[in-house]
Parts: structure tokens; C-alpha cells; sequence
């Protein structure tokens, strides 16, 4: 039996309207690709839809940015369009049985802003935000993060309602972020207190916790976990000043990364860390083993004072350990402290 072809190149079918439904249906049938890289023409006869509603299917993927191959063999979705990263990411999830709500933007201020609006609204679940670009995208103290839309994974996970050790939860999320990329690059990633994501000694990625009171119960806490990953960025990208001192995932392995892919291996490992929030006991000898800062010499702000000395340890309820030239130790959060050199 000879398998129906599509004709991608339909772009105004008869029906005057083609249902969101429908579109969604070839999606679904496209993360096959994600398991088996290619799906055939038989499998997109079998949605249930005839050619003509297939190929207009495809035409709303590509002008939604979704890259798309088709041969003899047939569709090959070789990047997912932004808009319908959110859709994947939530059908993802759901095969891993991972409960968490999904939104988009395609640009917003700040992908943590927009989850502390929906945790004052009453959301009540882990929800997880993301942007293809953010115009007041931030980090510690104040910090800007910069990038151009499409270029980094930007995606902040809500847990409202909770009561956290915030040192243990920076720690336990800076690991599940490298862990993540550790299994997409298999390279070496390395931890610097308390938020920054290393390979090669340069940052690749960062992370930003925030808090505010819940609303509904303000004896709990809503927590933030703010997260951006360079993917696509080239040198030339970068800020003069940082092009020695940043790195992206397209520099380590090149070619095409879909940001959908890499949201979601972020997503699960924060889950598997952080809800509910592994231990300090758990989670330290592994964030340790990371840690490219243990027994150097950094010179430090910390509490309206500069500080310098040795890192002596990293604490989940203390925070940094700072041994000064009199071996004297100073228990430095990092809510307080500021890393000034190296």
C-alpha cells in the first residue's frame, strides 16, 4: 500500500478555518520525533485528518517558526517555533508525570516577575514560566541578563506556598541546573557560589531565587527559581567585557538546539531537586563535588564589610564559610554577600 504523501506546500486550503485541535493533533504527532527523529506520512494518516488538513497543519507549525524537513520518508521537525514550545513542554511533563503548569510569553519583563503576579492571583501549584525574550531580565544584586530573543532558555518555576531553607534551595537548584547540562553537553560542569553555572571556567548559566509572603497564607512563602541558560549565543554576542567569561551550548557542541528540549530537561531536574526540596545532607556532597571554589582566595562584600580569605566550606544553612588570614570563620548567606575576586 502506497503511504499517502503530504503537500506542504497547501498554504490556503479550501476551509476557511482550521481548528487549534486539529494543529495540535500533527503536533502531538510530531514529539514522536523527539523518541524516533522522523515520522512517517502513515503516521500522520493516522490522526485522522485527511492531506489537505495535515498540510495546513504543517503551514501553521512553520509560521510558528517550527523548522520542518519533509521527504519520500516523511516529516522531520527539526526546531520547535517558540509558540508552540509551551504545548510540547506540557505533553512532555505529562508523559513524566510531572505536575507542572505551564505559560508563555513571548516577551515579558521578567519570567519571575510574571510568576510572583500569578502566585498573588491564587495559583496554588508548581508552575513554570518562560519567554523567548525578556526586556528586565535579572540576577543577583540588582544585575542585568541580557539576550536576544530566541537565544537563551529562559524559564522561572514557581513553588508557592511552601516553607524552604533558602540556602539549601540555592543549592539544590544551582545542581539541578548543572546536572541538566551535564547530561546535554557531557562535559564537566562546575558550581560557583551561590548561583553561577561553569564549563571551561566560563558561565553558562545562572540562577536567581526570589521570595515574597504568600498571599492566602502569609505564615508561608512563595519561592521563585529563576533560571537562564545561554544556548544559541556566539561570541560575538556577548558584551565585549564578558565574551571571555560567558559560554552557550551552541559554542560547546554546534549546531541547532531546540530550546523546547532543553527547557524541559531543566524542568525535570529541578522537579527531581526541588519539589519536594531534597535535604542538606543529600544535597551538599554533591554540590560540593561541583564547587571550583573550595580552598581558593576570594575577596568578598559581605554585610557592608570586605572580606578576604579562603573558602573553608560551603554550608546549606550557613552559606559560604570564609577563613580570614587569622583563621577566624565567617558564615557569609548569600542574600548578604557579593563575590568581588577572583
Amino acid at each position: 500500500m502506497t503511504e499517502p504523501m503530504v503537500d506542504v506546500s497547501l498554504e490556503k486550503p479550501d476551509r476557511a478555518k482550521f481548528s487549534a485541535e486539529e494543529a495540535q493533533t500533527v503536533l502531538k504527532v510530531l514529539t514522536k520525533l523527539y523518541n524516533n527523529g522522523m515520522v512517517s506520512h502513515q503516521d500522520l494518516a493516522e490522526t485522522g485528518l485527511d492531506i489537505h488538513d495535515i498540510s495546513f497543519a504543517l503551514s501553521i507549525l512553520r509560521s510558528g517558526g517550527c523548522e520542518l524537513v519533509v521527504g519520500d520518508m516523511g516529516v522531520h521537525l527539526v526546531r520547535l517555533g517558540f509558540a508552540f514550545v509551551p504545548l510540547m513542554l506540557e505533553i512532555m511533563l505529562s508523559q513524566e508525570k510531572i505536575d507542572i503548569s505551564v505559560r508563555s510569553f513571548v516577551e515579558t519583563g521578567s519570567t519571575n516577575d510574571e510568576c510572583f503576579a500569578a502566585a498573588a492571583q491564587g495559583f496554588d501549584r508548581p508552575l513554570a514560566v518562560l519567554a523567548n525574550m525578556q526586556t528586565r531580565g535579572r540576577g543577583r544584586r540588582g544585575h542585568r541578563w541580557e539576550a536576544k530573543a530566541g537565544q537563551s532558555a529562559l524559564v522561572s518555576l514557581l513553588l508557592p506556598a511552601r516553607e524552604l531553607p533558602i540556602e539549601t534551595l540555592s543549592l539544590a537548584a544551582g545542581l539541578a541546573v548543572a546536572e541538566s547540562i551535564t547530561k546535554m553537553t557531557h562535559r564537566t560542569v562546575e558550581l560557583k557560589w551561590p548561583n553561577d553555572v561553569l564549563i571551561d571556567n566560563r558561565k553558562i548559566a545562572g540562577i536567581l531565587i526570589e521570595t515574597r509572603p504568600n498571599v492566602k497564607n502569609p505564615a508561608l512563602t512563595d519561592y521563585v527559581i529563576g533560571v537562564g541558560v545561554n544556548v544559541m549565543q556566539t561570541h560575538k554576542d556577548f558584551p565585549r567585557e564578558l565574551a571571555k567569561q560567558a559560554i552557550s551550548l551552541g559554542m560547546i557542541n554546534r549546531g541547532e538546539w531546540d530550546i523546547s528540549n532543553v527547557i524541559m530537561a531543566l524542568l525535570e531536574d529541578l522537579h527531581r531537586r526541588c519539589n519536594p526540596l531534597a535535604s542538606g545532607d543529600e544535597i551538599v556532597p554533591l554540590w560540593r563535588a561541583r564547587c571550583q571554589m573550595l580552598g581558593r582566595h576570594i575577596r568578598i562584600a559581605h554585610a557592608g564589610s570586605v572580606l578576604e580569605g579562603t573558602v573553608a566550606d560551603i554550608d546549606p544553612l550557613e552559606g559560604l564559610i570564609l577563613r580570614d588570614q587569622h583563621g577566624l570563620n565567617h558564615a557569609c548567606l548569600a542574600s548578604q554577600t557579593t563575590i568581588l575576586s577572583p
